[in-house]
């Protein structure tokens, strides 16, 4: 596996919405539809890619947002709003 090749994770996932908007539907889709259409995906991100992601960087990215969405099903409603809370407090400080 080639290790070293960092893709924006904002990227992917736009990647990944366009691919689902597409009809993609299994997990080597978005790896096709981001080779297929990896020049106009790269102009339009502004990023530079000599190759499309791989079906294993989505695959690694799927992953990564499960555990998250685990995360934030696991902890208590009131330990989320706090944060929340702490947040807005913080915001307000800086900008007065």
């Amino acid at each position: 596996m080639r290790r070293g090749i960092r893709i924006p994770v904002l990227c992917l996932l736009l990647m990944e919405v366009l691919g689902i908007l597409s009809k993609c539907e299994s997990l080597r889709d978005p790896e096709r539809f981001a080779r297929r259409h990896h020049a106009v995906l790269t102009e339009s991100l502004g990023i530079e890619l000599k190759r499309s992601p791989s079906d294993s960087a989505f695959r690694y990215l799927f992953l990564q947002v499960d555990a998250i969405g685990q995360q934030l099903h696991e902890a208590p409603l009131s330990t989320l709003c706090q944060g929340m809370e702490q947040q807005g407090a913080e915001r307000q400080s800086h900008a007065a």
